[in-house]
């Protein structure tokens, strides 16, 4: 028969705490797999509350409710088990509250409904495991930092789904999911400098097909785009848009719409680089200048032998290529008569006029993305 799972709680809680971090950490070594409640605890009678350096055993950790007055809370490295850990409906008062270098084990966080004072609010390189935290609802009168550890990519959910934020706040990490910032009131500056986000997944058998499972990510996205936009950070709001596009492909737009979206993104990233239209355009030279060196007839007028040196040929042949490129180019014309004249002499048949064509074509559009990329990067 399973013995009754060990519980923690209330007055007995309270009081082990008080005998401090050896003797707590020693009952935790004692019982590792248990439940801990200080569900509606009032703390308000301690000038401070300090968990810093406790250890919580693997079960259910509860502070929902609970009061901790007006002086500063500090969990800093307290390390929780896994299973669910929830602060639900908690009230801090004005000191800080300081969960800085704290790690949560497998199961959800639960911050919602919270209430915090006018003091600053730290979750700084804060390590959390395979599972949800969720601050919707939750107030935060003072500044609220939340920078992810380097395993924070390991949460599944981050929400702050309608919370109201009095003062600023920084959201720093690289995670895996998306932070869903919906609803949510500012009243201060919101720095997103650090925040990456990659929640791609394959969409079927083509590892370019990368979609996002949810539908209601872009909206998240959009709300991050929104708030650099607001607070004139562009190279974010330009990548928060870009990870919006990526998370409406797939999921609102057609295969068709998908495919064009998949190109805009593989040629330029959405306008933020500069480096691979040049990189595009660098090709395309390179190959429609061999595929014009290879097409060449065996006798060149330049030449004067037969056949035409190898170095000629490849001369004329970028000579071509490159007019095809920059056809704006008052001088392009010329260069292209005298080049098609000396490889292919008066009649450079269809497929060559195409080539001629599709290159021109292609040169505009890898130019276009390229004056775009510099837009963007040095807009003000």
């Amino acid at each position: 028969m399973t013995p009754p799972p060990v519980t923690l709680e209330g007055q007995d809680a309270i009081k082990l705490w008080r005998q401090g971090k050896e003797a707590w950490n020693a009952w935790v070594a004692e019982n590792p797999v248990a439940d801990v409640s200080f569900s509606g605890a009032d703390f308000s009678e301690f000038e401070s509350v300090s968990f810093a350096g406790y250890g919580f055993p693997t079960g259910r950790v509860d502070f929902s409710n609970a009061g901790f007055g007006d002086g500063d809370v500090d969990f800093r490295y307290a390390r929780f088990g896994d299973g669910d850990v929830s602060f639900s409906g908690a009230r801090f008062g004005e000191g800080r509250v300081n969960f800085a270098n704290v790690t949560f084990g497998k199961g959800r966080v639960d911050f919602s409904g919270a209430r915090f004072g006018d003091g600053e609010v730290y979750f700084f390189k804060a390590t959390f495991g395979d599972g949800r935290a969720n601050f919707s609802s939750a107030r935060f009168g003072g500044h609220f930092f939340l920078l992810g550890s380097e395993s924070s990519h390991r949460i599944s959910a981050l929400s702050f789904y309608g919370c109201i934020f009095e003062s600023a706040v920084t959201l720093g990490g690289d995670f895996t999911c998306i932070p869903d910032l919906r609803g949510t009131t500012t009243k201060a500056h919101v720095d997103l400098q650090g925040l990456r986000v990659s929640p791609w997944e394959n969409a079927g058998w083509w590892p370019w097909a990368r979609r996002t499972t949810q539908r209601w990510h872009a909206a998240a996205l959009r709300r991050l785009k929104e708030i650099a936009e607001a607070n004139r950070h562009h190279d974010a709001a330009l990548r928060y848009h870009a990870d919006e596009k990526r998370a409406t492909r797939w999921n609102e737009y057609g295969a068709a719409a998908s495919l064009l979206d998949w190109s805009y993104d593989m040629l330029c990233n959405y306008g933020q680089s500069v480096f691979w239209p040049a990189v595009w355009l660098l090709g395309t030279f390179v190959v429609f200048a061999g595929g014009y060196a290879l097409s060449a007839a065996p006798t060149a007028t330049r030449c004067g032998i037969t056949p035409c040196p190898l170095w000629d040929t490849l001369f004329d042949a970028s000579s071509l290529s490159l007019a095809n490129i920059v056809p704006f180019v008052p001088a392009a014309q010329a260069v292209r008569g005298d080049a098609l004249d000396a490889l292919f002499g008066a009649d450079p048949g269809f497929w060559i006029d195409a080539a001629i064509l599709i290159q021109g074509v292609l040169g505009v559009v890898f130019l276009f993305l390229i004056g775009l990329g510099l837009r963007n990067r040095f807009r003000i």
